[in-house]
């Protein structure tokens, strides 16, 4: 499957609720339905009934800060849409030395070569890194009308302020010039009607800040995440917890379905994180373990195959 336009970075931000992470998630139901991959760090997932009767699933493939900083060792990430919730978080203009960083904003030079394109949004565009604004093509301001018009219903009717900085859209980028009408020229704004897109994601998964404060990562060739204890995971780390996987997935046969709540059980009995984040999440898709969300925001993991078939 290929990327239905030119790889662009696209930045959608506006405060609290104001309806930004529902404009991205309208982009990528699109994609998705349209073929394209998608790959998110949130779970985006929907069901479309055609015209034949038949239901068809859509969902997008999970995707965490490791999984761009190893994007360049890896080549499944290429030809589609990298969608990245509440970014400011792990790639803050405050904390602009990080490693994070520096990898995202080199990952985000070379996506014309992977054909890929990130979706972002942050609370304000100028808390994220300086270099990350740069190659920003659009941005998305969102305003929920709701706060203008009380008659309408959250998150019905999503304004949005459009702004071409790099021309992808007008072939007229905006340049430092003292041209003081250019960002207005290459401005328009449009309304989405978000009712449809409420059950395609779940809007109230929270990201674990202290986590996500306390992580640092190594720069080193062997590339884990670091821990707050500071001790890098290896490829030692990696392999005790592909062993521990590939033993869950031995006991049981293919086509077992376990519910969320079963299978963090399962999880915290190996003494593995209960969460699907960076390589344990990996490791349990290498193993044939399946995460699925359906319409009504049921989780559950099915077993399609093991290891060492």
């Amino acid at each position: 499957m290929k990327l239905i336009h030119d790889p662009m970075v696209l930045v959608f931000y506006g405060g609290r609720r104001l309806g930004k992470t529902l404009s991205m998630t309208a982009q990528g139901v699109k994609m998705l339905y349209r073929g394209a991959n998608v790959w998110a760090n949130y779970d985006i997932s929907f069901s479309v009934r055609d015209l034949d009767g038949t239901l068809t699933h859509y969902q997008s493939k999970p995707l965490d800060l490791e999984d761009i900083i190893m994007m360049q060792r890896k080549d499944e990430i290429r030809d589609g849409v990298a969608m990245l919730d509440e970014w400011n978080l792990w790639c803050n203009s405050r904390r602009s030395g990080q490693n994070s960083n520096y990898i995202f904003n080199g990952v985000t030079q070379l996506i014309g070569k992977r054909n890929l394109s990130f979706y972002i949004s942050t609370q304000s565009f100028t808390s994220l890194d300086k270099m990350i604004r740069f190659q920003c093509d659009l941005t998305v301001y969102c305003t929920d009308l709701h706060y203008r018009y009380r008659n309408i219903p959250k998150g019905y009717r999503i304004s949005q302020y459009i702004t071409d900085w790099s021309g992808y859209l007008t072939g007229r980028p905006i340049l430092n010039d003292g041209d003081k009408y250019a960002q207005f020229r290459n401005s328009f704004t449009r309304i989405l009607k978000g009712k449809k897109f409420h059950g395609c994601y779940d809007t109230g998964f929270e990201f674990d800040v202290l986590d996500v404060m306390t992580t640092k990562y190594s720069m080193d060739s062997e590339y884990r995440k670091v821990g707050t204890d500071g001790i890098v995971a290896k490829e030692a780390d990696v392999n005790a917890t592909r062993g521990k996987i590939s033993r869950m997935a031995g006991l049981y046969p293919a086509g077992t379905v376990f519910t969320k709540q079963e299978m963090e059980e399962m999880l915290a009995e190996e003494g593995l994180p209960t969460h699907r984040k960076g390589f344990v999440g990996q490791v349990m898709r290498e193993s044939g373990f399946d995460y699925d969300r359906n319409y009504k925001g049921v989780i559950t993991y099915k077993l399609n195959k093991r290891e060492e078939d």
